[in-house]
């Protein structure tokens, strides 16, 4: 047994069968090598033995008067307590079918008796290191989880502590230049340059604070009709759609099952990068529909904007970054990354295709959903 896995003292193993030479042959040969081990010599007795203290790892015979092994295991299985419990079956049994049916009722292996011991301890042994990296990888998860919930908190509070103190220097320069009659134009020049800043460093603080909003609650999924989503967004986009005598051509938009407050966001950002890094000599062009990919509904928006190099795709999502092609483009490199956060924590993901020069397509998926009014028997 490897190192990591510590002492095989820590592993307690339960051995059920109903031959009592069978239960002194496996308790000695597992005891042996240091595992602690339980006995039962039914299915009834397996079932209150695990429910009082959940084992490691159950070695379970199929033939047994009362409840057969299949029973035991099926009965573990529904339980959400019980069901990750690893069980090998050891049964005389040699059948195809049974060994199947075994593995179809939630064993992880089958060993025919006679066994050989080597065979039971590799077994055995396999299955424990599968049960500590699972365990471990389920340690690591949970620490990596807690770890971006406070990072998300800190952000949060950093974020919003920032916008007092800016504020109060927006304020005070924004009156100076207001009551002050007396200030050079060089000082006002300054105080202007001092205005800009603040401005655009709010706007870097509200787009952090969406970046932590983004997934610190579960979205609230619901049946969503993507059409009138997008005419909003159109609706809201629209100064910036005639500045620039922009294009839209939308496809069908079907249902999908999101939060409308999260995905209005998405189709925001979006669509106003498309409207933003368009050619400075043609007015936009920017095509947003969508497909159904079995259970998911795909929705791309494709630009004939400035597009950028597809080997940048991997920091194009990136919080703060700024790809070399957007260097002259005001923006914050926050609103892709909230894209990101967003889709996948509705269960999709977003990926993006370009060419430098020649526009770009994000796309998106989302769970499909039928519309409420095709439900049968719904009113």
């Amino acid at each position: 047994m490897p190192d990591e896995l510590g002492e095989l003292s820590s592993f307690s193993i339960l051995v059920v069968d109903d031959t009592p030479a069978n239960l002194r042959l496996l308790q000695r040969l597992l005891g042996g090598v240091g595992y602690r081990v339980r006995l039962a010599t039914n299915g009834e007795m397996a079932l209150r033995s695990v429910h009082e203290e959940p084992p490691d790892l159950i070695l379970l015979d199929v033939v047994m008067p009362g409840m057969d092994g299949f029973s035991v295991c099926r009965a573990l299985q529904a339980q959400e307590d019980t069901r990750e419990i690893p069980i090998i079956f050891i049964s005389a049994l040699s059948e195809t079918e049974r060994k199947l049916e075994a593995f179809a009722v939630g064993g992880v292996d089958y060993v025919t008796k006679p066994f050989q011991s080597a065979e039971v301890l590799a077994r055995v042994r396999t299955h424990l290191e599968l049960l500590h990296h699972r365990r471990a990888l389920a340690a690591l998860n949970e620490r990596l989880l807690a770890s971006n919930r406070e990072l998300d908190r800190f952000a949060h509070m950093v974020a919003h502590d920032l916008k007092a103190p800016l504020q109060g220097v927006s304020g005070y320069a924004e009156l100076l230049l207001l009551t002050d009659s007396s200030l050079s134009p060089a000082a006002r020049a300054r105080l202007e340059h001092i205005l800009g800043n603040t401005e655009r460093m709010g706007e870097l603080i509200d787009r952090l604070l969406s970046y932590a909003k983004a997934t610190s609650e579960p979205p609230a999924l619901a049946p969503l009709a993507l059409g009138p989503l997008v005419a909003r967004v159109c609706a809201e986009l629209q100064p910036i759609i005639e500045a620039t005598g922009a294009r839209l051509e939308l496809g069908e938009l079907p249902w999908v099952m999101a939060d409308p407050m999260q995905i209005e966001q998405v189709l925001r950002n979006l669509l106003g990068n498309a409207l933003k890094y368009h050619k400075p000599e043609q007015p936009p062009v920017v095509e947003l529909w969508a497909e159904r990919r079995g259970e998911l509904v795909a929705v791309s928006v494709r630009d004939q904007g400035i597009g950028f190099d597809q080997a940048d795709e991997a920091i194009v999502f990136g919080l703060f970054q700024r790809l070399p092609a957007h260097r002259d483009i005001e923006g914050t490199g926050v609103g892709l990354a909230v894209c990101k956060r967003i889709v996948e924590h509705h269960g999709g993901r977003i990926d993006a295709i370009s060419t430098l020069g020649q526009g770009a397509t994000f796309t998106f998926t989302l769970p499909h959903v039928v519309p409420p009014h095709q439900v049968i028997g719904r009113p």
